[in-house]
């Protein structure tokens, strides 16, 4: 009889500033869904524990972790056909929610009745998690513990090039094959925003005006200008001011972009020279990788894998920007729950879709939601089958602790022990190849980009949409998340900007102000 495993937690992930509305959604999905991919459910259950605003970790069973990974890993070499369907599947509900959440947009909340606005929010809660969860498997656990899938296409690799005794570097083979061909909302806003510069920069009155401006003003003056001019200019906000919104937010303001297009103008950017060069890079790579695919070699079951690769970077990435629209959208239907109930917006995303319609019938909730945001663990028991959770998202099998009681619950349990050893040298994957030296700057939220000049060595544990401004003045970018599948991979190959990812306890080795030598292509980091 085979030895049942220990219970030992195992963190997998934190993230910064963050609420109710993410957990309470997720973790059914982290064991209730992964039935679709891989055929059973793993994951049994999870605890995410969070302090001062702050998911400061999210922890799953150690044995359970690695049976799903493994699993996973399995299921795209053995079945990719099968994993082709379940990304399809996952594209068409992640377009239902993203327009879903569009729809809504247009929506007067304030002129909705409770039990619409609860109506609304139930039903763009359920697609938040049927979309966010059908692939959990491959746009999540993959490479979030031990990189298995990366490091088996990059072994694939290491040997054919042996074999085949070509001058061909790995790391830089394994980029341009997991490279999508679509393109993210953060591309195609970059595009749209220099379509618009363009635009400011050959229409001379309105380029002389925009220069005119001082800093805050522009958004205060702009019914100066013809109603036609504004309407692209505010067209391109509401199109794209959510993307850095994550989960609490907030949005970009029109201040931003006319700021943006203000400072470019001075600096006499050239866009339309931009706009060339984004639309030759994809291009060469698209080229390039029909170029390593006949000199690999690559037969048809290996081109397979490398395309799901490439899928799996496009879709992890649609799908946060997806999300982060649905955020952006939900909390404004929350802030009109929470007006009515006499709570904040941020104090309303701290509670239980169960706890919305006692809000509005007056319950008052402060204390506790106080109290959640402070310190707060949620347990989740994950369903084992997923057929319930495919109709109606439920709230079963979840608890939650604050407090003292959250701390009680926790000393309960079994943490792995994490031991970090203090080194000169750190390694991790390489997620885009080359060099760099530079200072570090740890940027984890936009409020610390500030910091960030050009040229500088960016350190996250993390990265997402609204640090993209901190990236592209990046000579090198290091996060702690891993596989290349995460946001900075995707974003750094796209800059090609040296990165390594999976760089574990970077943050607890380097800090502001370090000097570091990045070798992104050996994916090693020394300090200096």
């Amino acid at each position: 009889m085979a030895k049942k495993p220990k219970n030992i937690w195992r963190k997998n992930f934190d993230i910064r500033r963050v609420d109710f509305n993410l957990p309470v959604e997720t973790m059914p999905g982290f064991g209730g869904l992964n039935f679709l991919t891989i055929g059973f459910n793993p994951i049994t259950q999870c605890i995410w524990v969070i302090e001062n605003l702050d998911n400061t970790g999210t922890y799953f069973l150690q044995h359970e972790l690695r049976e799903i990974v493994q699993s996973t890993v399995k299921t795209i070499f053995e079945q990719p056909k099968k994993v082709d369907k379940i990304h399809q599947k996952a594209v068409k509900l992640n377009w239902d929610y993203y327009r879903l959440a569009l729809k809504m947009r247009r929506l007067q909340f304030s002129k909705l009745t409770d039990k619409q606005l609860l109506a609304w929010q139930k039903k763009l809660f359920n697609l938040q998690f049927l979309s966010h969860c059908w692939a959990l498997p491959t746009t999540w656990y993959l490479d979030s513990d031990g990189e298995d899938f990366s490091k088996k296409l990059t072994n694939l690799l290491q040997e054919r090039i042996q074999k085949l005794g070509l001058p061909i570097e790995p790391a830089l083979a394994f980029s341009v094959l997991s490279t999508p061909k679509a393109e993210s909302f953060t591309a195609k806003e970059e595009k749209a925003s220099l379509k618009i510069l363009s635009w400011m920069n050959n229409t001379v009155s309105l380029r002389l005006w925009l220069e005119s401006q001082t800093p805050g003003s522009a958004v205060k003056n702009l019914h100066q200008l013809p109603k036609a001019w504004i309407k692209i200019i505010q067209k391109h906000h509401y199109d794209f001011c959510w993307l850095p919104y994550t989960y609490i937010g907030p949005a970009y303001g029109l201040d931003y972009y006319l700021e943006t297009w203000r400072g470019l103008l001075k600096e006499n950017f050239d866009p339309q020279k931009r706009l060339e060069e984004l639309e030759s890079r994809a291009q060469d790579v698209q080229k390039q990788k029909t170029e390593l695919i006949r000199q690999l070699k690559l037969n048809v079951s290996e081109k397979h894998w490398f395309k799901i690769a490439a899928d799996i970077v496009w879709l992890k990435g649609f799908r946060k920007e997806t999300y982060f629209h649905g955020f952006y959208v939900m909390d404004q239907l929350l802030k009109e729950i929470g007006r009515r109930s006499g709570l904040s917006v941020l104090q309303t995303k701290y509670l239980l879709p169960s706890e919305l319609p006692k809000a509005l019938s007056g319950k008052d909730f402060s204390g506790i939601v106080n109290e959640r945001q402070r310190f707060s663990v949620i347990y989740a028991r994950t369903p084992k089958n997923y057929l319930a959770l495919k109709k109606n998202w439920t709230e079963k099998g979840i608890t939650v602790y604050t407090g003292q009681k959250a701390k009680v619950f926790l000393k309960k349990q079994n943490f792995e022990k994490i031991k970090i050893i203090r080194t000169n040298e750190l390694a991790g994957t390489c997620a885009c190849p080359g060099t760099a030296r530079g200072t570090v700057r740890v940027i984890n939220v936009p409020d610390e980009m500030g910091k960030m000049n050009p040229g500088d060595i960016m350190l996250s544990h993390t990265t997402f949409p609204s640090l993209v401004p901190a990236m592209k003045k990046a000579a090198a970018i290091i996060t702690e998340d891993g596989g290349i599948t995460c946001h900075a991979a995707i974003v750094a190959r796209e800059l090609q900007t040296p990165c390594v990812v999976g760089c574990k306890h970077a943050l607890h080795i380097l800090k502001d102000g370090d000097l570091v030598e990045v070798d992104a292509t050996k994916g090693t980091i020394k300090k200096l």
